[in-house]
């Protein structure tokens, strides 16, 4: 681990703020996945998800921003069929767009990480400030 002087230095402090990029189409990289639970105020509350952290891959510093794309992986006891199969085909198509093969019934989220797709960005306003979202994602095409 490692420590910081942050000098009073509150999370309130300021506004925290990130420029964002143009709506696009971009080359991006998965490089991070972490376990993480939906809250339990969350549209589907408790359920098993991945969150992908991904790159813009660009030269220009401004455009290299993250985007954070989340796939719920397990069923609630209380998820709908819908929402059942929405989830499944998320994550299905989170894989194709990524090359990731399932090795039986199993995948492992480290297989994501480095593997790059072509995602589509778009911009929205989330608590009165622009922020970029990754709307979509789909197969880079040689």
């Amino acid at each position: 681990m490692s420590l910081i002087k942050a000098n009073g230095l509150k999370a309130s402090d300021g506004d925290i703020s990130f420029p964002t990029i143009p709506a696009g189409q971009y080359t991006c990289r998965v490089t991070k996945c972490e376990d993480r639970m939906t809250k339990a105020d969350a549209k589907n509350p408790n359920c098993n998800m991945w969150n992908f952290t991904c790159r813009v891959q660009s030269e220009d510093e401004e455009t290299a921003k993250c985007s954070v794309f989340n796939c719920v992986l397990l069923p609630h006891p209380d998820m709908s069929p819908d929402t059942y199969q929405f989830c499944t085909n998320n994550i299905k198509h989170f894989m194709l767009a990524c090359a990731v093969e399932c090795d039986g019934d199993e995948v492992d989220s480290s297989d994501f990480i480095g593997q790059e797709f072509l995602g589509i960005i778009i911009q929205k306003t989330y608590q009165g400030k622009e922020r970029n979202e990754l709307s979509d994602t789909l197969p880079l095409v040689d």
